[in-house]
Order: structure tokens, then C-alpha cells, then sequence
């Protein structure tokens, strides 16, 4: 990649935010980039570059899940030119990525977002600012169609998630139950729906290829499969080991789990306590967990037998724990 010499940061007398908000749109635009797999992945790493007539570039980075969650997060840079390369480099090589022409950008992050708030989502709070790297989203920028979701519906990869309960909850909500899918990891191409393989027994394929020897090197992590795989032995173990009224209790306690109302704890970072006495006592007792953890400890389990109910005191047992270095307890 090509790579001129910026000249240095002008000083401004108004902060970054500011610049971006009334003069980044004045800006001509410059190069976006997106990862090579946006397609098949749903997950598009975006970036968004002006060009400033000293060489440098103010640019942002949006982070854009096109099956559930539109604009999950965005980074923006102002006035930056060695940075900007040595960016391109790392993220060139670690996702692989393509350059495109502005319009396919547009398209794909409000596109995003106009998806996402049908199923109750909104962008990150950062896009208040990363938008204005961006044209406005008028009728002068080419209508690009491009596909969200992931077979017509909204699609939840857990092991991409801080937080995969409470955005079940709000799709749940918005769309109705039935009406997404959940994959339990990251890719599409080895996860299935759960209502894909509810009912199945292993196909032949599957049965001649797992012995006894086999199972156990999975469990002992000496063997490699695929999410789906694992799955699956997980619900066939479960059928021959549980009982009729076993298996008819497990899908009361499913029933109950997904009737649970989820506290969203992201929108302030703060943790929701149960009563305003118990966070008062949690925050004591953690400032005490890094300073004498050992001591600290039996007044913890005092508190949660006092009061079970609030698991951040468990949270807490666990850190105190960890502060010890003892990775058993």
C-alpha cells in the first residue's frame, strides 16, 4: 500500500468530536476498506476514511453485525496519517481486507441499523459521533440491495456476545419466539439452528465415525469436532442417562428460564443490585477483596448466607478467589 507523508497534527481549538460533527462531512471522502468474508460471516468490519488537504485522514472504523445487531460498535480517528497505515497493515493482515467504493459502505452500515431497529436494537452510543464520517443518508447515495439477517430471520451467534441472554430476550420480544435463530458459536458454517437438530439422532455419517474411544478423547479436549457435533452427543448423552421425568422437569426449567425477564446491564455499565443495602455492602467488601482477600472471604460467605438471592455476592466469592490465585475454589 502506497503511503505518503502526512505533515504533523494542526493544533485546533476545538476537541476531535467536535471537528467530525460540523466539519468532517466537508471533507472529501477517501478509501474504505471492509474484511474479504463480510458475506458469508454477517460480520463486516468497515472503514470509512477523509482526506484533510495536509495529507492526513480522519477515519472511522465501524463494527457491523448484518444478521441481529446492526452497528455494535465504532472507532473514529481524527487527523491521523501514520496511524492510519500502520491500521490498515494490522488489519489487512489479520482480515485480509478489500478495498470498495463508498456507496457499498453507506449500504451496508445503515442498511445495518435500519435492520436492527425492526427487531428492537439501536447503534452504538459512538455512532452519535462515527456518523458524520459518513454522507447523510439521503437519496444522493446509491441504493445497494444487500441481504440481513441469516436465512430471513434474525440470527444470535452466542459466542460472539458479552451478553447473548439479553438480546434473546429483546428479539424474543420484538419478533416472537420461533422467529430467530441461535447458533451456539461463531461461524455459520458449523453451527445449525437448535430447532434444526432438536429431534434428530445422528445421521449415518455421524454414527460410523464416533466410537467409545472417540467420545471420550472429545471430552478429554484430545479430539477436535464441530459445535454441531458436540451438540449433538451432548442431547444424545442427556436422552440416555435422564430418565422420562427427568427429561419432563428439564423442559419445565428451560420453560421457566426463557419467562425470566433479562436486566440489561450494558446501557450504564453498573451493575442492578436487589436492594440499595446490598450494593452499598458489595462495594465494601470489594475494595477490601484486593486489599486482604483471604480475610475478606468468610465475611462474604456471611453475607451470602444472609442473602443468597443477590449473585453478585457470588461474583464476588469467586473474584476473591481469584485474587488468591486458587483456581480450584
Amino acid at each position: 500500500m502506497k503511503k505518503n507523508k502526512g505533515k504533523k497534527n494542526s493544533q485546533l481549538n476545538i476537541s476531535p468530536e467536535s471537528y467530525i460533527k460540523t466539519r468532517a462531512r466537508n471533507l472529501p471522502i477517501g478509501k474504505c476498506f471492509i474484511n474479504e468474508n463480510w458475506r458469508d460471516s454477517g460480520n463486516a468490519t468497515v472503514i470509512v476514511s477523509r482526506n484533510h488537504t495536509n495529507g492526513n485522514f480522519t477515519y472511522s472504523i465501524f463494527l457491523v453485525d448484518l444478521h441481529c445487531l446492526g452497528v455494535k460498535e465504532s472507532l473514529y480517528f481524527f487527523n491521523e496519517y501514520s496511524k492510519f497505515n500502520e491500521m490498515l497493515d494490522t488489519m489487512e493482515k489479520n482480515l485480509r481486507l478489500e478495498e470498495i467504493e463508498y456507496p457499498l459502505a453507506h449500504n451496508i452500515i445503515y442498511g445495518s441499523i435500519e435492520y436492527a431497529g425492526s427487531i428492537g436494537f439501536k447503534p452504538h452510543q459512538s455512532f452519535e459521533v462515527s456518523q458524520y464520517l459518513l454522507e447523510e443518508d439521503d437519496d444522493r447515495v446509491e441504493l445497494i440491495d444487500i441481504e440481513f439477517g441469516y436465512n430471513g430471520k434474525p440470527a444470535i451467534f452466542v459466542g460472539r456476545e458479552k451478553h447473548p441472554a439479553n438480546i434473546i430476550a429483546t428479539v424474543e420480544r420484538n419478533v416472537g419466539k420461533g422467529n430467530f435463530s441461535i447458533f451456539s458459536g461463531e461461524d455459520v458454517e458449523e453451527e445449525e439452528d437448535e430447532d434444526d437438530f432438536e429431534n434428530d439422532d445422528f445421521d449415518d455419517e455421524d454414527e460410523e465415525s464416533f466410537t467409545e474411544e472417540d467420545i471420550i478423547a472429545i471430552l478429554d479436549g484430545k479430539k477436535k469436532t464441530s459445535i454441531r457435533i458436540k451438540t449433538r452427543l451432548t442431547f444424545a448423552m442427556f436422552e440416555n442417562v435422564c430418565t422420562e421425568e427427568e427429561r419432563i422437569q428439564m423442559g419445565k426449567i428451560m420453560d421457566e428460564v426463557y419467562s425470566w425477564q433479562i436486566l440489561d446491564e450494558d446501557e450504564t455499565g453498573e451493575p442492578t443490585f436487589l436492594s440499595e443495602k446490598n450494593e452499598s455492602t458489595y462495594k465494601l467488601l470489594y475494595k477490601r477483596v484486593n486489599e486482604n482477600p483471604r480475610n475478606t472471604i468468610a465475611d462474604i460467605d456471611a453475607v451470602i448466607a444472609e442473602r443468597p438471592d443477590e449473585y453478585h455476592f457470588h461474583n464476588l466469592l469467586s473474584i476473591a478467589y481469584a485474587v488468591l490465585g486458587d483456581k480450584k475454589k
